[in-house]
């Protein structure tokens, strides 16, 4: 396997996310039409950690509720 695509469910939302060797990661973004200024690199702790200020109640962490 060259690489992964996988559509990650969050609480704080939808991510297309690619794994993989770098130029697998650019041509594939290029063939599903996203632009290197679309990326984002960022751990979804990071994003949680935006994301909470702007979101007051949001839940206390990235786990679902069951």
């Amino acid at each position: 396997m060259v690489g992964e695509v996988a559509l990650d469910e969050t609480p704080i939302g939808l991510f297309l996310e690619l794994e993989g060797p770098e130029d697998w990661i650019d041509s594939t973004a290029t063939r599903l039409g996203f632009a290197e200024t679309d990326y984002i690199t960022s751990s979804y702790s990071s994003l949680y950690q935006d994301y909470l200020p702007l979101h007051p109640g949001a839940p206390s962490n990235m786990v679902f509720q069951i």
